[in-house]
């Protein structure tokens, strides 16, 4: 009796979890997910983010490029009135040119990774200065067609929340 009480409860568990699951991914109603690997870290430590395409087709951005940095479009921090302020992940032309690779394909299923060193560009310069304690957030992009003389749609993203102690 105790064995199928259980048994019952862990497959609710786990049936839960899974409806949780597809309803993440598919919150934004686009199926594509941006998440960095944890909640939390310690100032000046990497911040793995992952771009994951739940679609059935390929999409295309910087995260999966020679480049990947640049697929950080901005980055918001959470101000204490709980609104978001919106900072430089790079330097901004005309402070700086690059040069950078074009997107890759991340086909259906597949994801894409880096490690993102938390500095904040200045008014878009190219002074920098680590993120400080707070809680962040990513903004990423990535296109549903490849780019091409006719322009691509451009689909910006963002992370979950994460805090640098």
């Amino acid at each position: 009796m105790v064995k199928k009480i259980l048994s019952g409860f862990l497959t609710s568990v786990v049936l839960a979890s899974s409806l949780f699951f597809c309803v993440r991914a598919d919150a934004a109603g686009e199926r594509v997910s941006l998440t960095t690997d944890k909640i939390e870290y310690e100032k000046g430590e990497m911040v793995k983010v992952t771009l994951v395409n739940y679609l059935e087709e390929s999409i295309y951005s910087q995260i999966a490029s020679n480049t990947p940095s640049f697929f950080i479009l901005y980055v918001e921090r959470k101000k204490r009135n709980s609104t978001w302020e919106q900072l430089f992940a790079n330097c901004q032309y005309p402070n700086c040119v690059y040069d950078i690779d074009g997107p890759a394909e991340i086909k259906p299923g597949q994801s894409a990774s880096f490690n993102w060193k938390p500095f904040i560009f200045l008014n878009g310069t190219a002074n920098s200065l680590p993120a400080e304690s707070g809680t962040y957030r990513l903004i990423g992009s990535y296109h549903r067609k490849r780019l091409s003389s006719e322009g691509s749609d451009l689909y910006n993203i963002r992370s979950n929340e994460f805090k640098i102690k």
